[in-house]
């Protein structure tokens, strides 16, 4: 499933960047490099939504299939959506992180599939508190991020690591969105200890000649042809 995204993605940029650029396409280093993960970000007071480069559940070893065998949906889906205004699709949920006072909170478990049971919606919170040890503190039910609701706020306290996180695309080019800045932001016991810009390097990638591979690989198959005969 991740090869097919990853293909997806790759297609897709190509085809927006070659009608305008003949046979070029923009290869950026967030993107393409770093975004490897469906959960998404927000900071308190900042409506808008961030990509992340990695799950902070991914210190846990299997995070991926937490919920297996408990009734849970157990594919990620195939989704198609604008690039650069969704992550990777890496696992079959999706969690919803919070930076607020400089902590990171997960305060949310979203499901991309709706037929399950509501016990067992109800159970991915309990789930997810025996994995990591913590407890959502669901005081903070009516904190609004984005557009979304928040079921609590869970400290990631054993979270020391580096995020890359850049704003999510909303109305702009996705070429002039490519060339934008992402964030860098260091993380000790789930505290924001560190936060600097980095620059979004890009490079122009020349996109697959159907017609020229088809001709090496005929100028090939002759080649080996006349070596077999002679």
């Amino acid at each position: 499933m991740r090869t097919i995204f990853k293909l997806y993605i790759i297609f897709i940029s190509m085809h927006i960047y070659s009608q305008n650029n003949n046979d070029f396409f923009v290869k950026d280093d967030f993107l393409f490099q770093k975004l490897r993960t469906s959960d998404e970000l927000y900071i308190y007071d900042d409506c808008h939504k961030y990509l992340m480069n990695k799950s902070p559940l991914s210190y846990f070893d299997g995070y991926k299939e937490m919920y297996k065998g408990h009734h849970f949906p157990e594919e990620p889906p195939l989704i198609t959506a604008e690039l650069g205004t969704i992550g990777f699709i890496d696992k079959p949920f999706r969690c919803i992180w919070l930076i607020k006072n400089k902590q990171l909170y997960l305060a949310n478990i979203d499901f991309y599939y709706n037929d399950c049971k509501k016990k067992d919606m109800n159970d991915k919170y309990s789930f997810m508190e025996q994995a990591t040890g913590e407890k959502f503190d669901t005081r903070y039910r009516n904190i609004s991020i984005g557009s979304k609701k928040i079921h609590g706020l869970m400290p990631a306290t054993w979270f020391s690591d580096t995020l890359f996180v850049k704003r999510s695309r909303s109305s702009e080019n996705l070429e002039t969105w490519k060339k934008k800045a992402y964030l860098q932001m260091v993380f000790e016991d789930g505290k924001l200890i560190d936060m600097k810009g980095i620059e979004n390097k890009t490079e122009l990638i020349k996109t697959i000649d159907k017609e020229d591979i088809s001709r090496k690989i005929t100028q090939r198959k002759t080649k080996i042809i006349s070596k077999s005969i002679k």
